[in-house]
């Protein structure tokens, strides 16, 4: 038996290549290429250039085809470019069977996958440029779709392989192979296959000899098949044919989960068929989400269980194409979508402020819909009424005391009802019926609510489309994506704003504003860890008020609140942005003065005992005007502590020092402490 010929392995290589988009090569048992690659990767092509990675390859499909000659079943195998590559074994005949593989794929699954190759291009310190290229436009696929792809070439295969060897008595089948391979592929672009139908049914008629055939297709609402398309001598006889979607024919087809024939005159009557009708086959063609979407029936035509298996491959190949179409239009659509949410997520993801962001949110929705005139607006809890918080098109100031009850007005129905309302003539439509108001351009409009987590809290609306047309149903899904978008940015705002809030309670002193204890050891933890880091010094001031149980005993606690008070907003303006003030607890204060040594650290305490000094106090009404004072103990990390607990207890020690010597004063700690 003569070898193949590398021809003929080329031409169902290209067929494959043509149909998936997924790269094919032939090899026999020892790895070795039976003809050139069809659409193989540019990234194994790279790879394949160095040595090492030629011989990395090698290993890779060579094993990959051990394993499947092994398994005598498809290997499915991710090399280390993190390309997923399929091996489907065979054999040239089977009187004189040579073991060979087809090997195929070489996709990503993700872009992120990407990532695998880059890491192994630069082990194999391929050009950085090259890298970049090959990285910048992969070839991604489904999981699903790769491996029906191998299904497939692994059902036909045996065919093809035959067919080449036994021209004479196969060559028919090779031609109806080859032809609905070619078919396939025609029909794999973006066009609906409502378009396709009268090819494949002349197509199939004309490879099978059928003598009627049509093509069902699924109402939207999913209760009636009805014909597309019809082929043949007697297609008039089923050319007004339609199935209810509960019928037999689709209950036999779920059933069987695959082709049902019949040649039982009363079954064929009980489909509603035409007498006429001697046999019918009935094939699923097209299965969207486990709903059979399409059928392809084929009438007074004897197929054999090889045709038949033939007919119902291809049918099944088209499902998998057309489902794949649709999931690539939901993408492009998807994508367009994200980009626009994209776009508004850069401009609202850094504005927290409420009011920025209501404008920014309604100023980007008009933009994209290309509408002149909008407004949002949010329910006020507590009244129970929508308020306006953007504008465009008109003056806030002219709106800003509207109120809208919910269940009132086009917003306050839109709000009640959570439904979006996409309006063409708002003088037509009987769902709002009302007049042209005169500053309104057009007719059309469009509102949505905003909402989260089930609750809606606001209405957008949008008007006058800028080119005088009306909204489309495109336009009302972009602004329901924003919506929601835009939901999650609005309580993004407010839990932001509330949590800033709790924050703030939670790490200041009530009585001072400057932050209490507990958030002091906190910061002083994390300014030691980065001067030992960094190497760089920190010191810690600790600062006692001087009398101040007299001042409580003699004025009482409310003059001595304001003391703490006084001490602590001239303590605020003594020192830096970059120091820390807390008030460590009863008339204590303490300050944390990052990447400071003890001479700079001086002169700031210097400064706050000097400045609390001249403050002139008044004690109490007709009382005399007598001065503050502040005694201050100064440490420095790490010529004076190793950690937090010794900085504080000799910052501690300086200030017992500076109340003993005097008070209203400042004494740094040495060792042995000096005055």
């Amino acid at each position: 038996m003569e070898p193949i010929e590398p021809s003929k392995l080329k031409q169902i290589q290209d067929a494959f290549s043509s149909l998936t988009g997924l790269s094919l090569l032939s090899q026999d048992d020892q790895a070795a290429n039976l003809c050139e690659p069809s659409q193989d990767n540019p990234i194994c092509q790279a790879i394949q250039k160095t040595s090492q990675g030629s011989r990395h390859c090698r290993f890779h499909c060579g094993r990959s085809i051990g394993m499947a000659l092994e398994g005598r079943e498809p290997f499915f195998f991710k090399c280390d470019a993190g390309l997923h590559v399929f091996t489907i074994p065979t054999t040239t005949s089977e009187r004189n069977p040579k073991n060979m593989a087809f090997i195929g794929g070489k996709a990503f699954f993700s872009t992120d996958e990407v990532s695998q190759f880059v890491k192994l291009g630069k082990f194999l310190e391929l050009p950085d440029d090259e890298i970049s290229r090959l990285a910048g436009a992969p070839r991604v696929v489904s999981n699903p779709f790769l491996v029906s792809s191998a299904r497939f070439l692994e059902l036909v295969l045996p065919f093809l392989i035959q067919s080449l060897h036994e021209r004479d008595v196969q060559g028919r089948k090779s031609a109806r192979m080859m032809t609905m391979f070619n078919l396939l592929a025609q029909i794999n672009d973006d066009r609906p296959f409502k378009e396709h139908v009268p090819t494949v049914l002349s197509t199939l008629g004309v490879l099978f000899g059928l003598r009627t055939a049509s093509v069902m297709l699924l109402d939207p609402d999913q209760k009636k098949y009805r014909t597309e398309s019809v082929f043949g001598q007697n297609s008039d006889r089923v050319a007004d044919y339609s199935a209810d979607s509960l019928s037999s024919l689709v209950g036999n087809l779920y059933e069987k989960a695959g082709p049902v024939s019949s040649s039982d005159t009363l079954k064929i009557l009980r489909m509603g068929l035409p007498p006429e009708i001697t046999s019918v086959h009935f094939f699923p063609i097209t299965v969207r989400s486990s709903i059979i979407t399409g059928v392809l029936g084929i009438f007074d035509t004897p197929l054999n269980e090889e045709e038949i298996n033939l007919v119902s491959m291809f049918c099944q190949q088209v499902s998998i194409f057309q489902e794949n179409k649709e999931l690539r239009t939901e993408k492009r659509e998807l994508n367009k979508d994200m980009s626009v949410i994209l776009e508004i997520a850069k401009t609202v993801g850094s504005a927290l402020e409420s009011e920025d962001l209501f404008g920014i949110i309604l100023e980007k929705s008009a933009g994209f819909l290309e509408a002149e005139q909008g407004s949002l607006l949010l329910l006020d809890e507590e009244r129970r009424e929508l308020t306006v918080k953007a504008m465009k098109g008109l003056n806030k100031k002219i709106v800003e005391l509207l109120r809208i009850r919910p269940g009132e007005g086009i917003s306050g129905r839109v709000f009640s009802t959570g439904q979006p309302l996409l309006v063409s003539d708002i003088e037509s439509d009987d769902r709002v019926s009302q007049e042209k108001r005169p500053r309104y351009k057009t007719k059309s409009f469009i509102s949505v609510p905003l909402r989260l987590n089930g609750r809606i809290f606001g209405v957008i609306n949008v008007a006058d489309k800028a080119d005088g047309s009306d909204f489309s149903e495109e336009d009302l899904h972009i602004l329901v994506s924003i919506g929601t978008y835009a939901s999650v940015a609005i309580e993004r705002s407010q839990f932001y704003h509330k949590n800033q809030e709790l924050k703030k309670i939670s790490i200041t002193d009530s009585l001072t504003a400057l932050l209490n204890r507990r958030y002091f050891q906190e910061r002083i933890a994390e300014e030691i860890e980065r001067s030992r880091r960094h190497h760089l010094p920190l010191s810690l001031i600790m600062i006692d008020i001087d009398n101040f149980k007299k001042i409580n005993d003699t004025y009482g606690h409310t003059v001595g609140d304001e003391v703490l008070k006084v001490t602590a907003r001239c303590l605020r303006n003594c020192i830096r942005t970059i120091d820390v003030a807390a008030r460590y607890g009863g008339e204590e204060f303490t300050v944390i003065l990052p990447q400071t040594g003890k001479e700079d650290a001086s002169v700031i305490a210097d400064r706050i005992c000097h400045e609390i000094g001249n403050i002139d106090f008044p004690f109490g009404q007709g009382e005399p005007h007598l001065p503050l004072t502040v005694s201050l103990g100064l440490a420095t990390y790490p010529d004076d502590a190793g950690g937090i607990e010794s900085l504080i207890r000799n910052s501690d020690v300086a200030l017992y020092r500076a109340k003993t010597q005097g008070k209203n004063r400042v004494i740094v700690y040495q060792n042995p402490l000096t005055a």
